[in-house]
């Protein structure tokens, strides 16, 4: 561990601190939790062995200090940090976890020096630990200072250090809630006419697991197979029909099938 890596806290004691804090705690000092939630706070301070703090001032002894909130949260939040200091000049490297919000959000009064964003490209949820050694961090910082700074802290977990802007990061973020939020829910959709008719979705896993490896072997456009790819309309149809009594996943299934048509099959049309 480089040497001036010594402590970090976090507020915010959901999905993303738990995660990343986790990660972090093999490799430094985790010092406390600050969160609305005084339960949740004590909830992970206890997973993280560390100490929940009371009031952001308490965070004054760390090195770095982790936003894991809501986006929307950032904001209020990071005036809340800045007015914990009364003025006062300070050398603690604050940080968001946001892929969708800008860094200057931490400085709304101008008098932030040391700023930026940590963001891990992943999904987190409360209760599971991922190694992220492979998970790609996007760094963001108010100086060459700070970025390097960043990327230290986030090189102690993962191999995948990457210096990326603010609009950049916002440009990353879309695809990422398409390929993970949207595909997700997806498949919760097809989950429904999975239970409908008695069988059981993990019947379904290694097909997901194989187009996953098909992605990366070759890409999503040449991974591409089904009645949509061969533009077999009559299985598309029949489909539809058993989608009657799921109407939100007939639309779906209707507007991809047509998407995935007009790109193989347009010069038949």
């Amino acid at each position: 561990m480089p040497n001036h890596l010594k402590s970090v806290s976090f507020i915010g004691s959901g999905n993303v601190a738990y995660g990343l804090g986790m990660e972090l705690r093999g490799h430094i000092t985790i010092d406390k939790v600050w969160s609305r939630n005084s339960e949740h706070a004590s909830r992970l301070a206890s997973k993280l062995d560390c100490i929940k703090a009371q009031s952001l001032d308490e965070l004054h002894s760390s090195d770095y200090v982790i936003f894991a909130v809501s986006d929307s949260a950032i904001a209020e939040v990071g005036y809340k940090w800045n007015e914990s200091f009364n003025g006062e000049d300070h050398d603690i490297i604050i940080a968001h976890t946001s892929g969708n919000v800008s860094s200057e959000v931490l400085n709304p009064s101008g008098q932030a020096n040391k700023y930026g964003v940590i963001y891990p490209l992943q999904s987190f949820t409360y209760g599971r630990k991922i190694s992220m050694k492979r998970v790609p961090f996007f760094i963001h910082g108010s100086s060459d200072t700070v970025i390097k700074e960043l990327c230290d802290l986030a090189g102690l977990v993962s191999n995948s250090i990457h210096i990326m802007g603010d609009q950049q990061r916002k440009n990353l973020h879309l695809p990422a809630v398409i390929v993970n939020n949207l595909v997700n829910h997806l498949v919760y959709l097809a989950e429904q006419v999975v239970n409908s008719d008695d069988l059981k979705i993990e019947y379904f896993i290694p097909l997901m697991e194989e187009t996953v490896k098909k992605i990366k072997s070759i890409g999503p456009k040449q991974a591409q197979t089904g009645p949509a790819r061969r533009n077999d309309v009559e299985v598309i149809e029949s489909h539809l029909n058993r989608l009657e009594e799921f109407p939100e996943l007939k639309e779906v299934y209707k507007l991809l099938s047509n998407s995935i048509i007009n790109l193989y099959h347009e010069n038949n049309r």
